[in-house]
Formats: structure tokens, sequence, C-alpha cells
């Protein structure tokens, strides 16, 4: 994948499984992410992406 640390992605639908997986192979090649998830999947966020090396606020 590209170099991406110049990069910030916002990821949506972050709530599910498909979006942990992309969210930590663009972390992985550098990019900051801002995750938006809604309804029952929000409080699950922490959680979910607890294995990312990016600061999470809910």
């Amino acid at each position: 994948m590209a170099n991406l640390s110049s990069s910030t992605i916002m990821l949506t639908g972050a709530g599910s499984a498909l979006a942990t997986a992309v969210a930590q192979e663009l972390e992985d090649a550098g990019a900051q992410l801002v995750l938006v998830g809604r309804g029952e999947a929000w409080p699950k966020l922490p959680t979910a992406f607890r294995p990312l090396r990016s600061s999470i606020w809910t």
C-alpha cells in the first residue's frame, strides 16, 4: 500500500468487522483516521479499534 503518512481518512461504517480490517491497513500505511459509526455500533467503537495506535474519542 502507498505511504499515507500525510493523509487523514474518514472511515464510515466503523462498527463493522470489515471497517476494522480496513482501518488497520490504513493505519499501517501511516494514515490518521476519523472513524464514523452510528446507532448500536457507536458504543462498540473503542473496543473494536483498540488494536489501533490512533487516539479514539467517543
